[in-house]
């Protein structure tokens, strides 16, 4: 597969996930290209800046018929894919990416995900689980509030049905009202009390610039092995 290549899609259903967030359900006009769950496209509208287009991670599995990408509005570039309409068609590269478990190793995964962070963490949980893939996982998903909270009902129902998956809410800027959920900012040493039952766990790490150094940073000064530590940072 070339990575310069360019594909193109048609827009076949918009789902309002929270506000300001949607994903979008795309159809290759051509021979889709394949995925590893964890990788992302990059969405090229040429009328816009930058002209080489913005990486969006993909949100689906890749058993999935459609391709989703799950957008936050934060700036012009996003707001323009966010105005676009059932029918549209955008072009984008290839899928590309490093933010996956190889699929031969059974470590542990410990996903923690901050906001719009979610969605590589969501794409390799669900693809895990439709693989009947035996390792654990366990996620981490830190929000400011709970209505920020993108794809809780099938997070939840994930969690519902497999002993392998399970869940920890992070509330940050307001008292959580569901059962479970936890109140404060997500640390090292938290992490590392919520996922002790675990066996030396990989860590992937995924969201804000800032959010993925000070967590990598805390887990590395709490005894975490570098090299069971992943990242990926949204600009």
């Amino acid at each position: 597969m070339e990575l310069e290549k360019n594909y193109h899609w048609k827009i076949k259903k918009i789902k309002a996930e929270t506000s300001g967030v949607q994903s979008l359900f795309l159809s290759c006009l051509e021979k889709r290209p394949e995925f590893v769950a964890g990788q992302y496209l990059t969405i090229k509208l040429p009328e816009q800046v930058p002209a080489e287009g913005k990486a969006y991670s993909i949100a689906s599995n890749p058993a999935e018929p459609l391709v989703r990408i799950t957008v936050r509005t934060i700036g012009t570039f996003s707001t323009s894919i966010n105005k676009l309409a059932i029918g549209d068609e955008v072009t984008t590269s290839a899928p590309y990416g490093y933010f996956y478990p190889e699929p031969e190793d059974k470590t542990p995964l410990v996903l923690i995900a901050g906001g719009i962070g979610i969605t590589p963490c969501f794409s390799i949980s669900k693809d895990l689980l439709e693989k009947n893939d035996p390792r654990k996982i366990h996620l981490l998903y830190s929000n400011q509030t709970e209505s920020d909270i993108v794809f809780v009902s099938e997070i939840n129902e994930l969690s519902s049905a497999s002993d392998n998956f399970s869940v920890t809410h992070f509330i940050t800027r307001e008292t959580p009202h569901s059962t479970g959920y936890q109140t404060g900012r997500l640390s090292g040493p938290k992490i590392i009390e919520l996922t002790s039952y675990l066996d030396q766990p990989e860590f992937f790490i995924c969201g804000s610039i800032h959010f993925v150094r000070d967590l990598w940073t805390d887990l590395k000064n709490h005894n975490i092995p570098q090299e069971n530590l992943f990242t990926e940072g949204f600009f």
